[in-house]
């Protein structure tokens, strides 16, 4: 019998997905007031990092700032000239209720004001541009989020096979035998909710697949990556296959007993079956 023959293999190049006309078109975003947490209309306060950027209580600012009242203290946002910026302000005081400080402005314009859009003089300026550059960056995050999944939801369910019936029967199948019911017929609508709602998220996650088999690179492959022109990348980079970590040496304890030592004890033990130990030895050897 003569060699096989070689078998030439070759790999073309995954196809990019084109983004301009599909993700771009904001067709698909819901309305803020149907969206389902709507960050679009959140305060940027609701981002705010208070453990990490805040130095001090309103408590502790208003006497800072109380101890001295002849030059502005802070300087406040303020929408001027068509554009916004910071003016400088003296601050009268905090309102514990609404959570904001009342600022008079060198005009004598009175606003009150949240502490976001509060710099203080005797704070460090970099920290609050920092504090500020995180809410913003985390709110720009989950309203990415929210849009990846209108993006995913909004996919036409034709392009989803039913759930099987089969399916559906196992599900309650194995909830009644789980649940020790003992009048199933009686729970009836409260099982087809539930089996609606497994329904609609078995959907949902054929969508989810459907949109990563669209928006990523060699999917389902270890060479799974994302375009830089995926403007989902950020909250899809999840998807991505993990790193195989390198194979190093790992220390380890020397044993108390030797293989040949253990044996001899279990040889001692009666609980131990002849086949059991014929298994065990057979293992080890």
């Amino acid at each position: 019998m003569g060699d096989a023959p070689a078998v030439l293999i070759i790999r073309e190049e995954p196809q990019r997905p084109v983004y301009k006309d599909v993700i771009e078109a904001p067709d698909f975003l819901k309305p803020p007031d149907e969206a389902h947490y709507n960050f679009r209309n959140q305060p940027l306060e609701t981002f705010d990092f208070i453990e990490k950027f805040e130095t001090g209580t309103p408590e502790e600012w208003m006497a800072i700032v109380n101890a001295d009242t002849a030059r502005p203290q802070a300087c406040v946002v303020h929408y001027k000239a068509k554009q916004w910026t910071m003016l400088p302000c003296w601050v009268l005081e905090y309102d514990e209720v609404t959570k904001r400080y009342h600022v008079e402005l060198e005009d004598a314009t009175r606003k009150k004001v949240k502490r976001l859009s509060t710099r203080f003089n005797a704070e460090d300026p970099d920290n609050f541009a920092a504090r500020v550059d995180y809410c913003k960056a985390q709110k720009a995050h989950c309203e990415l989020q929210e849009s990846f999944i209108d993006y995913i939801e909004a996919k036409h369910d034709s392009l989803v096979t039913p759930m099987p019936r089969k399916a559906k029967e196992g599900f309650i199948r194995t909830a009644l035998e789980k649940c020790h019911l003992e009048d199933p017929n009686s729970h009836a609508p409260i099982i087809r909710e539930l089996m609606n709602e497994v329904e609609q998220n078995y959907v949902l996650s054929m969508k989810l697949h459907t949109v990563k088999r669209e928006l990523m690179i060699a999917y389902s492959t270890e060479d799974a990556e994302l375009d830089e022109e995926n403007q989902f990348a950020s909250v899809m980079v999840v998807f991505l296959p993990k790193q195989i970590p390198w194979s190093a040496l790992v220390q380890h304890h020397t044993a108390d007993l030797r293989v040949f030592e253990v044996v001899a004890e279990m040889v001692q033990m009666p609980i131990l079956a002849a086949s059991t130990f014929e298994m065990t030895s057979l293992v080890w050897r």
